[in-house]
């Protein structure tokens, strides 16, 4: 008997803030200002984080996640149960395609993720 087996997959985009386009007018930021920009930027990613993990455990059908837009470099995957036991891998690989992800899924009647390994190509 065979079974079919759909890969679900969700991507996370982080929060976004416009900016206006008048680069050139725009005066060089203070230590301060630069200061408050990297804690927004540190607020953004761990609100992102925390969405792919309730995401991931409030549904029960999604198998992966690749978090997106919130530029976090997970060294490897992060692995979260689902409401039905399942588990489902979340994943991001960083910023300006500096870092190459790979996950490889493979198909059976096995339903538990096993690799631990690093799954980032430095490019």
């Amino acid at each position: 008997m065979s079974r079919n087996r759909a890969l679900v997959l969700a991507v996370v985009l982080g929060l976004t803030i416009t900016t206006a386009p008048a680069y050139a007018a725009t005066p060089k930021p203070t230590l301060a200002q630069i200061e408050a920009a990297k804690k927004a930027e540190a607020a953004k990613k761990k609100i992102a984080d925390a969405a792919a993990k309730k995401l991931a455990a409030a549904t029960q059908d999604i198998d992966l996640i690749i978090g997106g837009h919130t530029h976090t470099f997970l060294d490897k995957p992060v692995i979260k149960t689902n409401k039905v036991g399942k588990q489902v891998v979340i994943n991001q690989v960083g910023a300006y395609g500096i870092n190459l992800g790979r996950i490889d899924f493979y198909f059976s009647n096995e339903t538990k993720y096993i690799s631990k390994e690093k799954n980032i190509v430095v490019i």
